[in-house]
């Protein structure tokens, strides 16, 4: 078990907290952690470990191409539909050159809350 950082968008972050959001999908260029890992959610690209209140317990971790989402996985993502979704996932990729017409292999993270600090 590791513990790695993992940063999230505030309305990310409200669905987790939510229970809306228990999986996320990024760029698989690189494993990004294993199941059981311990993840710190940062709000903020330079936030410290020391400063974050939200832990994820990592359950599943798995690969597969961006657009072989499945409705099921869109509601695990937080979002309320598959547009919803490609709405959200190009604002953050497609200036990375990720966008979801490329259709890119992605790593599908499952998480549960391990701990919420006050």
């Amino acid at each position: 078990m590791r513990e790695r950082p993992i940063l999230f968008q505030r309305w990310g972050i409200q669905a987790i907290l939510e229970g809306r959001k228990t999986q996320t999908r990024r760029i698989a260029d690189y494993r990004p952690c294993l199941v059981d890992d311990l993840l710190w959610v940062k709000s903020k690209l330079f936030q410290r470990k020391a400063d974050t209140t939200l832990w994820l317990k990592v359950t599943d971790v798995r690969v597969e191409r961006l657009q072989d989402i499945t409705e099921a996985d869109v509601l695990a993502e937080g979002c309320i539909s598959k547009g919803d979704f490609v709405q959200r996932w190009d604002k953050i990729y497609a200036k990375l050159w990720h966008p979801w017409d490329r259709n890119p292999f992605v790593w599908v993270i499952t998480f549960k809350i391990e701990r919420v600090l006050k």
